[in-house]
């Protein structure tokens, strides 16, 4: 897509997904073995788990724009988001 643009403002936490342990692995196809950061192949950050919760954390930001140009012009589908 190609527009004029004005940022208007970044949102660091955009997305929030939480799962356990057990709903990750099976999401990721990925195991995680210990509490820490890993990285997950085209997420734009890494997700934290944490073994004593129970629980990984991934957290998504993005940024918000007001499109000023009402001509577009589509080459493909696109998803605007923080460092892509």
């Amino acid at each position: 897509m190609r527009a004029r643009a004005q940022l208007i403002k970044p949102c660091h936490e955009a997305m929030t997904i939480r799962g356990t342990r057990a709903e990750w692995d099976e999401w990721t196809k990925m195991k995680f073995p210990q509490s820490g950061q890993y990285i997950i192949p085209g997420a734009l950050n890494p997700i934290e788990m944490d073994m004593q919760k129970d629980e990984g954390v991934y957290v998504e930001p993005n940024v918000g724009c007001y499109i000023l140009s009402s001509e577009l012009e589509i080459h493909k589908p696109a998803r605007l988001m923080m460092g892509r």
